[in-house]
């Protein structure tokens, strides 16, 4: 990331009292710090500005990353942190804007996995965006589970077959908070050899590859011989993709 800040000229501000101590998962919670600051390093075009501050009041602590960049429309907002929600936005916010759906996904599941809450809040588009993130402070007393959630991928074994690494990589930690035990692989090919292989409840699988579609994929998983039946669906960033749903289903 440093590369990027240097090389796009881009002034990082940061304001931090020496000492917050949150009730947390300090890897997760980086996570949360780190996919936040890289969104903003990658939406901030050169010579702008991001800033990085913590505050804390008797409950909780409050970090945010307020940045000069592209911004976020009013249309997707309210979208921001749902699930493959780049595809319908992607006309309102751009191209280079297309592709987070995941990753904020994945924060916003973090964030409220310990007891917090994130809001994003931008003027428009073009004119930069916010990402404020609340967490409980250890002081607060211990972090309760979230009774609401539905843990429904809960010990379940899950392939996930992407040829976009970085996809890849953000789905399978947001289906392993969700409890699920995830293997994953770039090849659609090494996939079919591992699902053969393996013990698997769930098939995840996107539809445009390289190597072989999602289409053919679901093809030749069918025409393997599986002893168990296991659920296989292609998965597309397009929200309304007819072609994800038609392939998804039992096997």
């Amino acid at each position: 990331m440093a590369p990027d800040v240097a090389c796009k000229e881009i002034t990082l501000q940061v304001q931090a009292p020496d000492t917050v101590v949150c009730d947390c998962d300090p890897v997760r919670i980086e996570q949360v710090v780190w996919n936040l600051l890289g969104n903003a390093v990658k939406f901030t075009t050169a010579g702008g500005t991001i800033r990085i501050s913590v505050t804390a009041d008797e409950r909780y602590a409050k970090l945010e990353v307020i940045d000069t960049g592209i911004g976020i429309s009013p249309e997707f907002l309210p979208k921001v942190f749902e699930l493959f929600s780049q595809g319908e936005a992607a006309e309102s916010v751009g191209p280079r804007r297309a592709g987070l759906g995941i990753g904020l996904a994945l924060v916003r599941e973090l964030v409220r996995a310990h007891g917090g809450s994130i809001e994003a809040t931008s003027p428009g588009k073009g004119l930069g965006s916010a990402f404020s993130v609340r967490l409980p402070l250890a002081a607060a007393g211990p972090r309760r589970a979230d009774s609401s959630r539905s843990f429904a991928c809960l010990n379940h074994r899950v392939l996930l077959v992407d040829d976009d690494a970085e996809s890849l990589s953000a789905f399978a930690e947001l289906l392993r908070v969700e409890g699920a035990f995830v293997d994953v692989t770039t090849s659609p090919e090494k996939g079919l050899t591992m699902l053969e292989a393996g013990d698997y409840d769930v098939l995840l699988s996107d539809i445009r590859m390289t190597e072989m579609s999602g289409f053919e994929m679901m093809k030749r998983a069918r025409s393997l011989k599986i002893s168990k039946r296991f659920r296989a669906f292609a998965v597309s960033g397009e929200s309304g993709d007819a072609c994800a749903r038609s392939l998804s289903g039992r096997v």
